[in-house]
């Protein structure tokens, strides 16, 4: 979903993990590859101006990685139990004006 908004709105910067398990949006075949490296990829789409910053190769595993290289002091067992973390559903809370 994050993608399809890259590919309508102009100047769009954003933040994907790359999920080597899922299949790849259609707009990569689009992609300027800028930056690459173990943890991260960057990607410009020039149809839009926009950048992608894409973390590698998933979101739990580059943040097990950050938190490792940083030398932080988390209680965090395993990829999995971060993702179930992460994926918890939590109310949404929205003014209308």
């Amino acid at each position: 979903m994050v993608l399809d908004v890259v590919q309508r709105n102009i100047s769009t910067l954003a933040i994907v993990d790359e999920d080597p398990d899922a299949p790849k949006h259609p707009i990569y075949r689009e992609l300027r590859h800028i930056y690459g490296s173990r943890h991260l990829n960057i990607y410009q789409y020039v149809e839009t101006n926009s950048i992608i910053i894409e973390i590698r190769p998933r979101l739990e595993g580059w943040l097990l990685a950050m938190i490792n290289e940083t030398k932080q002091t988390m209680h965090i067992r395993d990829e999995g139990f971060l993702h179930a973390r992460l994926s918890a559903k939590t109310k949404i809370c929205s003014s209308h004006s």
